[in-house]
């Protein structure tokens, strides 16, 4: 298929166009876009913070109110509360450690 010279001048043009028309796709997010999700993750780890702090008081009164003021909590490699006193000794019934 032999094109001429005019063709390619048109298929040149219209490549063009179409790399500069899809250029802004490879903008990055804007500042507005770059404050609000900084502002998102920001809202994210003060809700997470305030979470966690919520399950710690949770996990202290459980064992408080289960053994007493002495105790406190701890919690075990695989994620489960644990009631010992404030020595780190385990509560001694069994039926009072959660």
């Amino acid at each position: 298929m032999n094109l001429s010279k005019t063709q390619i001048n048109w298929l040149s043009a219209i490549l063009i166009s179409l790399a500069l028309g899809c250029s802004h796709l490879l903008d990055g997010p804007d500042e507005i876009e770059s404050q609000r999700l900084y502002q998102q993750e920001l809202d994210d780890a003060k809700r997470m913070a305030a979470e966690e702090a919520r399950v710690e008081r949770a996990a202290t009164e459980i064992c408080v109110r289960l053994n007493g003021p002495g105790y406190t909590h701890r919690w075990t490699s695989e994620g489960q509360l644990r009631c010992v006193n404030t020595k780190g000794i385990p509560a001694a019934q069994l039926g009072q450690s959660v």
